[in-house]
């Protein structure tokens, strides 16, 4: 058997190991470079120790803890209803502040599956003080995420720029940020449309129209 599907097998083992028990995928997959590598393809442990990513680490680490303290003394919270204080009492601006607030935390470094963790519970509640579609507020929060995924202070947007940069190819990280961000936005919006984000603008019209007849 080849080495390369060796390989391939003991990464399958490792994320089915990872699925099936309550176990940290990652120190799964860290202690089975440490034996695959020298046991199997004779590589020196010092080869292997070469190839552990510890700025990647670091950033994740501080990173991931920096965001949970903001998480924890309320931070997030207040930077949303921040937000949502701006636009008053409109319905429709409600998903587009959720997707940008979103958008923010992921470019600011937040790895998107926890920025998803932090704002869903926030921004759910909310939609549901601004009569929101849940629906529509939950998918506005997930490519918000999506946006700043690619971000230059994002684990993901590094690893990308490493993978790139080793490959000697050209690249340049804030035109891959922007472009990624670019097409989250289309597609935000086109949500927006199909989920009912129009008629909350309508509905803020409605309103409008109505205290200023009142107001006469």
């Amino acid at each position: 058997m080849s080495p390369q599907i060796i390989a391939a097998l003991v990464l399958l083992a490792v994320f089915v190991l990872g699925t099936v028990r309550s176990v940290n995928l990652g120190a799964i997959a860290l202690a089975a470079g440490i034996v695959v590598g020298p046991l199997l393809f004779g590589i020196p442990m010092d080869d292997v120790l070469a190839g552990f990513p510890v700025k990647l680490l670091v950033l994740i680490l501080g990173v991931t803890y920096l965001f949970s303290i903001a998480t924890v003394n309320g931070t997030i919270e207040w930077l949303v209803a921040r937000c949502a204080r701006a636009v008053g009492d409109r319905k429709g601006p409600i998903p587009l502040v959720l997707f940008g607030t979103t958008a923010v935390v992921t470019s600011l470094g937040a790895l998107a599956p926890a920025a998803v963790a932090m704002l869903a519970p926030i921004g759910l509640r909310l939609a549901q003080r601004y009569e929101v579609p849940a629906r529509l507020a939950a998918l506005m929060i997930v490519y918000g995420a999506m946006a700043g995924t690619f971000s230059p202070l994002n684990p993901l947007g590094a690893i990308v720029e490493g993978t790139v940069n080793r490959a000697g190819l050209p690249t340049s990280p804030i035109l891959l940020f922007l472009a990624s961000m670019a097409a989250s936005l289309v597609v935000a919006l086109a949500v927006m449309l199909r989920e009912g984000g129009v008629a909350l603008f309508r509905r803020d019209e409605r309103t409008s129209a109505t205290a200023e007849r009142v107001a006469r």
